[in-house]
């Protein structure tokens, strides 16, 4: 199956960020697909150099499934964000919508 996630955390929230983590891994051991992970409101902080940990670890996972790492552009504008590190993008609401058309299930993770 293909799967999207929606992260609306900040990724200086230990829990969750373990929690989204973990999922992402474990659908990819399962021999899942993780298309795409989009970072929204509080989510775009993962675009702040205070988040490097985090950052490494979704770059990992991404590299590792081909996954696509979304920053919502909007958000990060009203979040500080004003550079998207590499490999995440920014993009537009309108990827949301495509995972939503390509992907089997979208799980948002709060």
């Amino acid at each position: 199956m293909k799967y999207a996630l929606i992260v609306l955390h900040s990724p200086d929230i230990p829990a969750s960020q373990q929690r989204t983590e973990g999922l992402a891994a474990a659908l990819c051991a399962a021999g899942h697909t993780l298309q795409r992970v989009f970072f929204y409101g509080e989510g775009t902080r993962i675009g702040l150099p205070e988040a490097s940990a985090a950052q490494h670890t979704w770059a990992t996972l991404a590299d590792t499934g081909k996954t696509e790492l979304a920053v919502c552009s909007a958000s990060a504008e009203r979040h500080g964000v004003h550079h998207s590190p590499l490999p995440f993008v920014f993009a537009g609401l309108g990827t949301l919508m495509e995972a939503g058309f390509e992907c089997d299930r979208i799980i948002t993770c709060v």
